[in-house]
């Protein structure tokens, strides 16, 4: 009974042994069928194709032989085209051999930004209903009067869904136009509109009941008001996420707001810079989606963003699905810089109102902004990480925060610093700060930069009479 026990074992590694053989046989005869590239099956073929840019498809295979002449042929293969900056030659040659004679079978066209197709010694490709396949378009760097043309042409497009345009116009006299061909697009799902010199009110007509979009995703990649901004969403009442770039303050007398209703279907609303007053915002995020459930807003200008018991009284009444709050308010250290009664309340932001659902309270202290200090409260919903920036073409954070981080997490009251600039390079720094470090009862100061001034380090922990603990990572 016993060596039948030991010998199990051993007849089991046997068999594993001889199936293991048999299978490198088997693979070893596999291989030698295919001992070239060309013994590849179709559809292997077509698989790695999809992942080729078109245009450096046909330039690697065209010329190799007929076979691969005929795969290329194949009207099932989906082209997806990015034209980059390339000499008006070979720019000329990609227009009149792959795109012209491709174009019913090129599902996405992306002219980059450093992408010539304007040039006017050129006579290349039109952009026009013969992309029956067309499912995607990115044009960069295109002016209104070259842009509203190629709108026009697809309207006939019904496989078009996605849509990025990034206009290169001072004046924003032609973008009612645009969005409203925009938004007649048939079966469009994603739209960003670019524009980045004008600062000046957009003419935008209010949409009638007949003109709606089917459009899930904006970009707002502009300056607006949330009055103009609301015209825009007028069009756009089975929209799921809106990103906007940066929101002006409104004209007092301008009552559009009024005739928004709610989007049933929104549940992200990111805004870059929110110059709106504190109340407009309010009112907009009330009548626009009950459904919320992410909110990512950078604001400045008005104190009273840093109301926390605001917040709390617009989440418990009117975001009850709010589940990622990130929130940033700015403003600049300098002599005009007031504790204000809004400022000596930023304590209410460690309720457990906020506790409770991980939103997690900081303060930072940034002096690599352009030449100007910068503090910045914010809330977040990682308290590891402070606002991301989640639309990957819109930045939530325009300035570098490398220099000087001071980071405040409420469930310790800690203080990390990053760096410590020198004293001598801003001797009024520390007293400016300091009533405002005075407002949360610090009681860990984190030293985690590689170089410490003294003077600096001195003056910052006059600023913190509850500190009983101090960790320095680098000596």
């Amino acid at each position: 009974m016993q060596s039948m026990i030991d010998m199990n074992p051993i007849k089991r590694w046997l068999n594993a042994y001889d199936s293991s053989n048999e299978k490198n046989k088997k693979l070893k005869s596999d291989k030698t069928t295919i001992n070239c590239l060309e013994n590849l099956p179709n559809e292997i073929f077509y698989e790695v194709f999809d992942y080729l840019d078109g245009c450096k498809l046909f330039n690697a295979f065209s010329n190799l032989n007929t076979r691969f002449q005929y795969l290329l042929a194949c009207t099932s293969i989906r082209l997806k085209t990015r034209l980059t900056n390339v000499s008006e030659t070979a720019l000329q040659y990609q227009s009149d051999h792959i795109i012209i004679p491709n174009k019913h079978r090129i599902v996405s066209l992306n002219l980059s930004e450093d992408y010539g197709y304007y040039y006017p010694n050129l006579n290349l490709f039109d952009i026009d209903s013969s992309f029956i396949r067309l499912e995607s378009l990115q044009l960069y760097n295109i002016q209104s009067n070259q842009l509203i043309p190629i709108l026009i042409s697809l309207i006939s497009l019904n496989r078009l869904s996605s849509l990025t345009i990034d206009c290169n116009d001072d004046d924003p006299y032609d973008i009612d136009n645009i969005y409203r061909l925009i938004f007649n697009l048939p079966i469009l799902r994603y739209n960003k509109l670019s524009y980045y010199s004008f600062d000046s009110p957009i003419p935008l007509s209010i949409a009638t009941n007949t003109q709606y979009s089917h459009i899930e995703y904006l970009v707002v990649d502009h300056r607006c008001t949330l009055n103009e901004l609301i015209v825009i969403l007028l069009y756009t009442s089975q929209l799921c996420r809106l990103t906007c770039r940066k929101i002006n303050e409104s004209n007092e007398e301008d009552n559009t707001k009024h005739a928004l209703s709610a989007i049933s279907n929104l549940t992200y609303v990111s805004i870059g810079k929110c110059h709106a007053k504190f109340d407009e915002l309010i009112l907009f995020i009330t009548k626009i989606s009950p459904q919320l459930e992410v909110l990512h807003i950078t604001s400045s200008q008005d104190v009273t963003y840093l109301d926390a018991d605001r917040w709390q009284r617009l989440i418990s009444r009117y975001l009850l699905n709010l589940r990622i709050l990130e929130f940033k308010y700015e403003e600049f250290i300098d002599d005009d810089l007031e504790v204000t009664s809004y400022h000596e309340r930023i304590d209410r932001f460690y309720s457990s109102f906020w506790t409770k659902r991980k939103w997690y309270f900081r303060l930072h202290i940034d002096t690599g902004y352009l030449l100007d200090d910068l503090i910045v409260y914010s809330v977040s919903s990682d308290r590891k990480n402070s606002i991301s920036d989640m639309d990957q073409t819109i930045s939530l954070n325009e300035h570098d925060e490398s220099m000087l981080s001071l980071e405040v997490l409420s469930e310790t009251y800690q203080l990390t610093i990053v760096n410590l600039p020198h004293i001598d390079n801003d001797l009024s720094l520390a007293v400016t700060i300091g009533p405002i470090l005075l407002l949360v009862p610090i009681t860990c100061l984190n030293i985690t930069c590689w170089e410490i001034f003294i003077g600096s380090l001195i003056e910052l922990v006059a600023c913190l009479p509850n500190l009983n603990s101090l960790v320095v990572f680098h000596l």
